[in-house]
């Protein structure tokens, strides 16, 4: 420890993680208390001046230089050019004052060097981040322009060849200014307890650079219909500063998982952060506590920031990530167990005695009707009208559900949409609804699930029918599309478009097809009267 006394004059150190060296200039970034070492000149300005100038002038103790012969970046004590007359501020600006170019993302690699103590080489960490060439440019600090009498600072390496990626590059090292001094009235007194050499200090903050700075690639994938228990990332490590994989398996790296919503709601129960087995100290993933519903608030309640403490090479950092619950598009359910179950797709297919109580129905699987990519059609077989009483009788049922793994919300703001139309054999179509002959209604079943059925008036049809039956039977088609995260839709919620295009009810909630929150499918069928 030592002890020193100043009666007269005393001098400032400025230290800057890197500066820029356009050959007869030096950019430097003035941060922190470097700001009032180097103070702007605000004797004459205007209200609107945004660039200073300042009258202290600079000497370049520690130069972070760049040996293009070598090549070689590194630092060395810096010397001095005869008369000593130092460095002047000549303008003081704002970051983004520079140029619109301030705004352009960085193209610069950090380097890496390799030196045998004759020969060098230097080449770009192709994957890493990559470095602003002003030290938290992204705060727009201060940036100094001085007037220099040598080469001080490095200038980036920049390929004009778009595919040589290892050829371009920068690099942070240390450099220190001391200002002029300044004479002071009053005794200055100091101590310190260090000393040593600008490579200690290096070293010293190449060590801090390789704590946690960020994770490696996450891919979240977690959708609605998911079960608990299941792992929605890929396992995931930490990184450094320069974007290197840290490799500290001697303790723990990831600890004390914290989720919020999107309504600043906590959700740490519905996610737990587990260890690869492989390398339990080193690489984790974030795996489900919980079954998710994915509803018209999905883009707050369903966003999630996830926040770990982490510690790696003796260095502490929190960081966080976000993932959003997905959508799964609804379905038509089936009971493959009991594949005749009335949760099944019902199909009606013959009306065969004369007190038409007989009725044959077909019971399928909807993903045997239908095989192919949505928007589904099928072709029901020729049904048969023996008799036709004026009474409504079923034509087809099924039970549509969202894709949520929560059976209590399967039902939660679905709709049902239905269009009808008639096919004429002259191909001219005529717009139907539930005004003319075919109409839905709702069963609930003790599944707690609800079935939805088209009903129809048989003797309606075949008087409609009649009317056609000159050179061939008219077509029907019955189109439907399921719709979930539709707010005010729920259990049994229906929609019908009538003949003369309005919807009924006439307060049927919005319909909007947003991504996959919909499913379509089409019936076709001709009547035999």
């Amino acid at each position: 420890m030592g002890c020193a006394v100043e009666t007269e004059t005393f001098f400032q150190q400025i230290t800057y993680p890197t500066y820029l060296n356009p050959y007869t200039t030096s950019n430097i970034v003035l941060f922190g208390d470097n700001i009032n070492k180097v103070p702007r000149d605000l004797n004459e300005v205007g209200p609107t001046d945004r660039i200073y100038a300042s009258d202290v002038r600079l000497f370049n103790r520690v130069n972070p230089i760049y040996d293009g012969s070598i090549p070689l970046f590194y630092n060395t004590q810096h010397t001095f050019a005869s008369p000593l007359v130092g460095d002047e501020a000549v303008s003081i600006r704002p970051f983004r004052d520079l140029g619109e170019w301030t705004l352009q993302s960085s193209r610069y690699y950090p380097v890496t060097n390799q030196y045998n103590g004759t020969s060098a080489t230097a080449n770009a960490k192709i994957g890493a981040e990559k470095l602003q060439l002003f030290y938290k440019s992204e705060d727009n600090p201060f940036i100094a322009t001085l007037t220099t009498n040598s080469l001080i600072g490095v200038n980036p390496i920049l390929s004009t060849a778009l595919s040589n990626n290892a050829d371009t590059y920068t690099n942070r090292n240390l450099g220190v200014f001391e200002t002029e001094p300044t004479t002071s009235l009053l005794d200055i007194f100091w101590e310190t307890s260090t000393s040593g050499l600008i490579s200690d200090l290096n070293n010293e903050v190449a060590s801090g650079s390789l704590g946690p700075a960020d994770f490696s690639q996450i891919t979240f994938n977690l959708t609605e219909a998911m079960p608990k228990l299941t792992q929605v990332t890929n396992f995931f490590e930490l990184v450094d500063a320069n974007g290197n994989t840290i490799n500290d398996a001697s303790q723990v790296n990831m600890t004390n998982l914290t989720v919020v919503d999107g309504t600043a709601a906590p959700r740490n129960g519905d996610f737990t952060l587990i260890a690869d087995v492989t390398a339990p100290n080193v690489r984790f993933a974030i795996q489900t506590n919980n079954k998710f519903y994915y509803g018209s608030d999905h883009a707050t309640k369903e966003s999630y920031t996830f926040t770990i403490n982490c510690i790696a090479n003796g260095v502490t950092n929190t960081l966080s990530f976000n993932g959003q619950l997905s959508n799964t598009t609804p379905f038509v359910y089936e009971d493959t167990i009991d594949v005749n179950a009335t949760t099944n797709v019902i199909t009606l297919a013959k009306i065969d005695n004369d007190s038409l109580v007989t009725k044959t129905y077909n019971t399928d699987l909807f993903s045997s009707l239908f095989t192919l990519p949505q928007p589904y059609s099928t072709t029901l077989p020729n049904i048969i009208l023996d008799k036709t009483p004026n009474t409504s009788t079923l034509l087809l049922s099924f039970v549509s559900l969202n894709g949520s793994a929560i059976v209590s919300d399967q039902e939660k703001e679905m709709v049902v949409y239905l269009e009808s139309k008639l096919t004429k054999f002259n191909g001219n179509v005529v717009e139907l609804g539930q005004d003319e002959t075919f109409t839905m209604s709702t069963f609930p079943l003790t599944s707690n699930k609800t079935l939805y059925r088209l009903n129809f008036n048989p003797k309606q049809v075949k008087d409609y029918d009649d009317d056609f039956n000159i050179n061939g039977r008219p077509t029907y088609t019955f189109s439907f599309t399921l719709y979930d995260v539709i707010a005010g839709g729920g259990p049994g919620v229906i929609v019908e478009k009538l003949s003369n295009g309005n919807l009924t009810p006439a307060s049927a909630p919005t319909l909007i097809k947003s991504g996959n929150n919909n499913l379509t499918f089409s019936f076709n069928v001709e009547f035999e009267v």
